[in-house]
């Protein structure tokens, strides 16, 4: 699994243990705060405090629901009412699109898998090479995805959820 997350991996193994040196190119930049040198000083997330946004916008080949933010335990109920509204329980398409998303959890991907099996008509937007597209991909989600039709925009539709 390791393997398909990086761009070059060596297992090097001696009598004192195994070494894995991984070379990985970033696909985005990184953003270096102080909280990250001092783990203790880190801010922890408020379980009651809901950071995700999920915007709705109508195209001719159905719905787009941009979601911004982590998409984690806590806000995945969220996003599940927001797409079942969205496609009206499946009688309609609908793109999921992921661009945005800080933080794709496994309570996200089981989400996922569950709706795949549901509608028929469901897509999954992730920009080629984002760490959303490789979850998806190493999760056995790529018969969903499909290219974002439009970068994220702060003009998007109504905020559902």
């Amino acid at each position: 699994m390791i393997r398909g997350l990086v761009d070059h991996l060596d297992v090097v193994r001696t009598d004192v243990g195994t070494s894995l040196h991984m070379r990985h190119r970033l696909g985005r930049p990184t953003t270096v705060t102080s909280g990250a040198a001092h783990p203790t000083a880190t801010r922890r997330r408020d379980p009651t405090v809901d950071e995700i946004s999920i915007h709705v916008i109508e195209t001719p080949d159905g719905k787009t629901l941009e979601v911004h933010g982590p998409v984690d335990m806590v806000t995945t109920p969220r996003l599940h009412a927001a797409i079942l509204q969205a496609n009206r329980g499946g009688a309609l398409p609908l793109t999921i699109d992921v661009s945005a998303v800080s933080h794709l959890s496994s309570a996200a991907v089981q989400l996922l898998h569950h709706l795949a099996a549901d509608l028929d008509r469901l897509r999954v937007a992730a920009e080629p090479g984002s760490p959303a597209e490789a979850v998806l991909t190493l999760t056995g989600l790529q018969d969903l995805l499909t290219p974002p039709a439009r970068p994220a925009s702060e003009e998007a539709g109504p905020e559902l959820g």
